[in-house]
């Protein structure tokens, strides 16, 4: 039984056909999260789009993106509901970019992986995220309250600690 979907998104890809496809098949007792390898700039327009849609299915989204040279666009792609962003182990050797997004992203969102052929095989993700290999009748809804205790905490994240302070009147 397949329990997600891959994106393998490139320069190439028509995010649009992409979502109608994805709209046409998904089913949420089966599918269990949506792994988006991403070959392409960060900065692509229909991106923030493709997920905002993917993410009214209340389903789990794993970004996976090919290169990283910011932490601003990976701000921006977790306030739009990226749950885990899963980077190769090669972006700690770039220590600056690497403690940059430590200190950007929640470090329950951070998953380091090797060449595993599956996201699956990722031992750090499914301890994040253990119903992704749990068959149990409660596990639809262990992943329901996953997301949306994951969809609370984006949402109390999103404003900076100036902006609370700045609407608390401090």
């Amino acid at each position: 039984m397949e329990r997600g979907v891959v994106f393998n998104i490139d320069s190439n890809t028509n995010l649009d056909e992409l979502l109608e496809h994805f709209l046409s098949f998904f089913n949420y007792k089966i599918h269990r999260y949506v792994h988006i390898i991403y070959n392409d700039s960060l900065t692509k327009h229909g991106l923030l789009n493709l997920i905002s849609k993917i993410k009214q299915k209340s389903i789990s989204i794993i970004l996976e993106p090919n290169y990283v040279d910011s932490t601003e666009r990976l701000k921006i792609l977790y306030a739009a509901g990226i749950d885990i962003f899963a980077f190769n182990n090669s972006i700690s050797e770039n220590k600056e970019l690497f403690k940059e997004i430590i200190s950007v992203l929640p470090a329950d969102t951070i998953v380091l992986k090797n060449n595993e052929d599956s996201i699956l095989s990722n031992k750090n993700l499914i301890k994040k995220m253990p119903f992704l290999l749990e068959d149990s009748i409660f596990e639809p809804i262990k992943r329901k309250i996953w997301i949306d205790i994951t969809n609370l905490r984006r949402k109390l994240r999103i404003k900076e600690v100036y902006d609370s302070y700045n609407a608390s009147g401090l």
